[in-house]
């Protein structure tokens, strides 16, 4: 594990760098999300709330079958955020609200810069 960190925008979520993925942990042990960095598309800042965030983006088009299927489990329409979007996967989007956005987004890029330079 690069980084991990638990706030509460994130409603006790746990978000953990790892050398290869993201993984967001709930306070369940059984519910975990994992996003390979391969995966990722982009990463980029959100504002509140979630819906008008990605109405302004056209990211309710018919480019993206009016609905983005954007997964947040957090306060993420109360803060800014990160938007991950994904490459695969039913969710093409994932919003997450860490403390810091601006220095989570930036290790997330560091970690995934160096996952393609291992593989």
């Amino acid at each position: 594990m690069v980084y991990s960190e638990r706030s509460w925008k994130s409603l006790g979520l746990k978000y953990e760098l790892c050398s290869d993925r993201l993984r967001i942990q709930t306070l369940l042990p059984f519910y975990t999300l994992e996003i390979i960095y391969s995966d990722i598309k982009k990463v980029d800042f959100g504002y509140p709330t979630v819906f008008w965030d990605a109405y302004i983006k056209g990211q309710l088009s018919k480019k993206y079958g009016y609905g983005a299927r954007i997964l947040k489990n957090d306060l993420a329409d109360l803060c800014k955020h990160l938007v991950i979007e994904k490459k695969t996967g039913f969710f093409k989007q994932v919003r997450i609200t860490p403390k810091s956005p601006e220095k989570f987004k930036k290790l997330l890029e560091e970690a995934i810069k160096n996952s393609k330079r291992i593989f």
